[in-house]
């Protein structure tokens, strides 16, 4: 399966700032830039609890005000709300990513589904965005 690590060593920061500003604007690049600089050079723990990202599409239903999961969309729409979850072997439920140390993200798994409809650098600025809010 393929890890975020080799995920992060198959993008370059430019093509992440694209979707950064595509889908959370340009406020935060500096920090995002240092978070992604620091993923591709650090060691990665093994993932020992199989744990597998995946993002979930939200978006508002204009009746209820609930957010509902989608199937269908555009990668570019930046009405979407992205929701970078995982799943293992130890607990029945979704994790959030955001507490995950950065050596034990790398070596997360990313599901089938995620890698054919999103493209490597739009994984990574989800991810990104993920670990820092």
């Amino acid at each position: 399966m393929i890890t975020v690590r080799d995920i992060i060593l198959h993008t370059d920061y430019e093509s992440v700032a694209k979707e950064i500003k595509i889908h959370y604007g340009d406020e935060h690049m500096e920090k995002l830039k240092h978070v992604y600089t620091k993923l591709r050079n650090i060691p990665f723990k093994s993932n020992s609890n199989n744990m597998v990202l995946f993002i979930r599409v939200l978006k508002e239903n204009e009746q209820s005000k609930e957010d509902v999961v989608i199937q269908d969309f555009d990668t570019n729409d930046n009405t979407l709300m992205f929701d970078v979850c995982g799943e293992d072997d130890q607990y029945d439920g979704l994790y959030s990513i955001a507490s995950s140390e950065y050596e034990e993200l790398l070596g997360y798994f990313v599901d089938s589904t995620t890698l054919e409809k999103f493209s490597y650098s739009q994984i990574i600025t989800h991810i990104l965005w993920e670990i820092q809010w």
